[in-house]
């Protein structure tokens, strides 16, 4: 077995943009000539129609991407991704599990961390496909349950924060503000990178102004009841709130945008 030489990971590129909980992929078949139909197979392969479909199958699978793989060869296993610190680092890992010779398909369960490999048994292991992951400059091991992003922002105890993890879809986001302070609600997730930088804000926020507040909502993920209610209008994280002393919403803010932030909070406080 050739050694694989371990990578440092590439920059978090959390594109932010709203996407589904797991994510397909596949391998990319070679750039073909297509035929539309199949009402002359002869015209393609020689003696094709006198296959059978059956046969027809076969050769059209062994010719677009190798021999059929045996049902009773194919496996499927689940890798856990260790402190990683967005999204796109699973995506990234997925990629190099399925540039791995003999995996089928791999699919991140985002919010888990987790990828699900689909593979051919006698060609590759799960071991194999861990040590590929790794050489990408991950952390990563074979089995469910243990994967995990690294932490947020540790605020200090006598901050006035609240996490909200797993919010009702009826909850009312006004009912957060608090009245006399400006009140910063943010919606985020422990797979949003960008979200990080806004943590790392609000704990410079929160240590200059006493009459400040922070409402933190984990949404899970975009597909969550949730966000399918109260972020139907919106495709990127973080998104913001930021509420006044009188408890009125004064600012909306898409996306990574500290000047924004700070500028919303300022004008409130100054109010």
């Amino acid at each position: 077995m050739s050694k694989i030489e371990r990578a440092s990971p590439p920059p978090c590129q959390q594109t932010r943009a709203r996407g589904h909980g797991r994510l397909r992929l596949r391998s990319r078949q070679p750039s073909r000539t297509r035929t539309k139909g199949l009402a002359s197979p002869s015209l393609v392969w020689p003696g094709l129609a006198n296959l059978g479909l059956l046969g027809a199958l076969v050769l059209i699978s062994a010719s677009c991407g190798g021999a059929a793989i045996a049902p009773e060869n194919q496996a499927t296993t689940t890798i856990s991704l260790q402190d990683i610190t967005c999204s796109s680092c699973a995506n990234t890992s997925a990629t190099a599990a399925k540039a791995t010779p003999g995996v089928i398909s791999a699919t991140v369960d985002r919010p888990k961390a987790e990828l699900r490999v689909r593979y051919d048994r006698t060609r590759v292991s799960p071991g194999e496909v861990v040590r590929r992951i790794q050489a990408a400059g991950y952390r990563a091991v074979v089995g469910g349950g243990a994967g995990s992003y690294k932490k947020h922002v540790v605020f200090d105890a006598g901050m006035d924060v609240q996490q909200v993890v797993s919010p009702s879809p009826d909850l009312a986001i006004a009912s957060l503000a608090v009245a006399g302070k400006v009140t910063v609600v943010d919606y985020g997730a422990t797979w949003c990178g960008p979200c990080r930088q806004v943590d790392r804000e609000m704990y410079a926020q929160l240590l200059k102004h006493k009459n400040l507040a922070l409402r933190r909502i984990d949404i899970g993920d975009w597909s969550s009841p949730f966000a399918k209610k109260h972020l139907a209008d919106v495709n990127t994280l973080p998104y913001v709130l930021v509420f006044g002393r009188d408890k009125k919403q004064a600012a909306r803010i898409e996306g990574l945008d500290l000047p924004a932030l700070r500028k919303a909070i300022e004008a409130r406080l100054a109010e």
